[in-house]
């Protein structure tokens, strides 16, 4: 995982993949954020467990439906998929959705109920190209 030497902290990550009009979308959020914006960890211990996960999969279609907006030619794009699984460093979370080709706007919202000291690094990859942005 990404960890932000400068700023001494964990950062969330995200990689969008665009091909033609699909695009994949890959979420990665350490405990402590997932925990604060999924909500969900029924034993307090601070960790969203992979079987605490799987008992809210409409959390997780919920949080990427309201935190995350995608745009193609500044037409909403819905997730046609979702998904999320739990690891050691965090929560992944996946999306998939069939927009069309355009103009993509992709908007973090969920970035706005973190801390000011939260950093996310977000990349996008789309034909050939490929652009890496911290986000504040």
């Amino acid at each position: 995982r990404m960890v932000l030497a400068r700023f001494s902290l964990m950062a969330s990550e995200s990689e969008t993949v665009l091909d033609g009009g699909a695009v994949t979308l890959r979420l990665h959020l350490p405990h402590a954020d997932a925990r604060l914006l999924l909500g969900g960890d029924t034993n307090g211990d601070g960790v969203l467990a992979a079987s605490e996960l799987a008992a809210s999969p409409r959390a997780v279609a919920r949080f990427l439906d309201e935190g995350v907006d995608l745009r193609v030619d500044d037409a909403p794009c819905p997730a046609a998929e979702t998904s999320g699984r739990a690891d050691a460093d965090g929560v992944e979370l996946m999306a998939h959705f069939q927009c069309g080709e355009g103009a993509l706007g992709l908007t973090f919202f969920f970035l706005g109920q973190l801390g000011a000291e939260h950093r996310h690094v977000a990349v996008l990859r789309g034909g050939s190209g490929v652009k890496q942005v911290v986000l504040t």
